[in-house]
């Protein structure tokens, strides 16, 4: 019961935090351009508290699941009077600029965000900063078919050049069952590859087996089971098994798991100085166990104050482009629309967030701050950006599409974000039953 509690409160954090900011764009952006703000809320329903000041009624309603600003003369429907300051007598760019500041604060604060984690700093898995090198190639997967083979050095991926680990794992993790064309390293010879990735996970992630360079440096040794009775230490480093080197961790544990019940000699380093250990690894349902986790070394990535606000620049570039590229995969029907996540995903992922402390949480927040802001700019009637493109495209026709006509495509619109919501929160469900959609087919 606790934890589910946890997930709600650290829900409902990053929901109001997210909220707010949204909201006061389009309330700061409103009270600058003259329009009168008649309601600015935390939450749906009947008003609980709150105060008056001047025209406004600043409040916290019942239901914590957003939030909204309320413009006088907002639509038609409300009562407009042709008032100077109502929204709707405002001249087009300046409804436009109230409906964009929405999104834009969200975006200024994933900037923010990122640039305040930029000056704190950040701890990185270090392989993820380093070149593409291949550690280990997993059995029966799409980079064993492929013919990847361990010290392959992966130059690009659909024509896109790669230089970092973390580049190739965003790629391959947002093209789940998708063929792409690899252009890799092998000694001297640059070779291309097809590598057809599978889908893995109940959020649909994108995987081909492949591993990256982690060195076989012990990072936790369990008491009582085989390696702290043969004398293995936390931060010892493995070079060889059963007389041959290794040079990850991937290695290692292959070996040790094929190895159940049988002696496996590992040549360690500690303190610079060599020392042979042997091991009996313990029989768990057919795969040798010794009680060890591996260390997987850091660096941390801090900036001063002009490198830190460019860092967050480029980050949250390099964001907007994955998310555009993820919403042009889904579209074009290469990635499952059930691999959205809705509310319950979201809880479940910023109680992880908080779990890993306070950097991972703004982390998260930043990352949905800012796909909370591109996304609501989408074209889609029922958001800040369906009524954008509206404006926009009254601008070039030069008049103001007819009532009615508005009308209906607001209708349309919410009929389909209602539709969607339903489907992302059935989704969230569906996701933790033990066969997915599956579950629910006879």
């Amino acid at each position: 019961m606790i934890p589910l509690i946890e997930r709600i409160f650290w829900f409902l954090v990053l929901l109001g935090i997210m909220v707010f900011f949204h909201e006061f764009g389009h309330f700061i952006s409103a009270i600058l351009s003259g329009v009168r703000v008649e309601t600015f809320s935390f939450g749906f329903g009947p008003r609980i508290l709150g105060f008056r000041r001047k025209y406004t009624d600043y409040r916290i309603s019942l239901i914590p699941l957003g939030g909204y600003v309320k413009l006088a003369g907002e639509t038609y429907e409300d009562g407009y009077k042709g008032e100077p300051y109502e929204f709707l007598s405002q001249p087009k760019w300046k409804r436009f600029i109230i409906l964009f500041m929405g999104s834009a604060m969200n975006i200024i604060l994933a900037i923010l965000l990122v640039f305040i984690i930029n000056i704190i700093g950040v701890s990185v898995p270090a392989y993820l900063e380093k070149p593409p090198v291949i550690g280990w190639v997993e059995e029966n997967t799409p980079a064993k078919e492929a013919g990847l083979l361990i010290g392959d050095e992966i130059l690009s991926i659909d024509g896109k050049k790669v230089s970092k680990a973390q580049e190739v794992e965003n790629i391959i993790s947002t093209s789940p069952d998708r063929t792409l064309k690899i252009k890799i390293k092998r000694g001297g010879e640059v070779l291309e590859k097809t590598l057809k990735t599978k889908s893995k996970t109940k959020y649909g992630i994108g995987d081909a087996g492949i591993f990256f360079m982690i060195p076989p440096k012990i990072g936790f040794v369990s008491s009582g089971l085989p390696a702290s009775k043969a004398g293995l230490k936390p931060l010892d480093k493995i070079v060889e098994v059963n007389g041959k080197k290794v040079r990850s961790y991937f290695e290692v544990r292959d070996v040790i798991r094929k190895s159940p019940g049988k002696e496996v000699t590992l040549m360690i380093e500690r303190g610079g100085e060599r020392k042979e250990i042997k091991v009996v690894p313990n029989n768990e349902k057919g795969i040798g166990v010794i009680g060890i986790t591996f260390h997987i070394d850091t660096v941390k990535k801090k900036y001063g104050v002009l490198k830190a606000f460019a860092n967050s620049l480029k980050e949250n570039a390099r964001l907007t482009f994955l998310v555009v590229d993820v919403l042009r995969k889904m579209v074009r029907g290469e990635i499952s629309v059930r691999t959205l996540s809705g509310p319950v995903d979201i809880a479940d992922f910023s109680y992880q967030a908080a779990k890993s402390g306070f950097i991972g949480f703004l982390s998260f927040l930043a990352i949905i701050s800012l796909q909370l802001g591109l996304i609501n700019l989408l074209p889609i009637p029922g958001l800040d950006g369906g009524h954008i493109f509206i404006i926009i495209v009254e601008s070039i026709i030069r008049k103001d599409l007819s009532l009615k006509l508005k009308e209906r495509i607001i209708q349309v619109g919410f009929f389909i974000l209602i539709l969607l919501m339903v489907f992302v929160v059935a989704n969230d469900i569906v996701k933790r039953l033990p066969s997915g959609w599956k579950t629910l087919i006879p």
